[in-house]
C-alpha cells in the first residue's frame, strides 16, 4: 500500500516525526520502503517577494507552502488488510490531526504482500 500525505503549510512535526513514528508502530507488521519528502517550504521571511513576475506578500507566499510525504508499506501476508487500513487511518488522524482529504491510502493487491517462508 502507498500512503501519500499532502497538507497545506509547513508542518514541521509531521515532517520530522511521521516516518519514525510510523516505523515504530507498523514495522513489525510489514515492510516499509520508498519514503519520500517532496515538501515545498523554502519561502522567504521578507515582507514581500517576487514569484515569477508577480510581487506577493509573505502571507501569500506562505500559503503556497505544502507538506508532501509518501511511503510504501507491504503488509505481511498474515495481516488483515482492512483492519490494518483502519489502524493507519486512525494513526494519521489522531497523531497528526490529518483530515481524510489530506492523505490517501492506495491498497495493494494480495500478490504484493510480504510472505515469510520458513523451512
Amino acid at each position: 500500500m502507498k500512503i501519500s500525505i499532502t497538507k497545506r503549510g509547513d508542518d514541521a512535526n509531521l515532517k520530522l516525526n511521521f516516518f519514525k513514528q510510523f516505523c515504530s508502530k507498523f514495522s513489525s507488521r510489514g515492510k516499509i520502503s520508498n519514503y519520500s519528502d517532496k515538501s515545498i517550504t523554502n519561502v522567504s521571511r521578507h515582507n514581500f517577494r517576487f514569484i515569477g513576475n508577480q510581487f506577493i506578500t509573505a502571507e501569500e507566499a506562505s500559503a503556497m507552502m505544502k507538506t508532501s510525504l509518501s511511503l510504501e508499506f507491504k503488509p505481511h501476508a498474515t495481516e488483515d488488510g482492512s483492519r490494518l487500513e483502519d489502524e493507519i487511518n486512525q494513526f494519521l488522524q489522531q497523531h497528526y490531526g490529518l483530515n481524510p482529504e489530506e492523505y490517501t491510502l492506495e491498497n495493494s493487491s494480495s500478490h504484493e504482500r510480504e510472505f515469510e517462508l520458513q523451512f
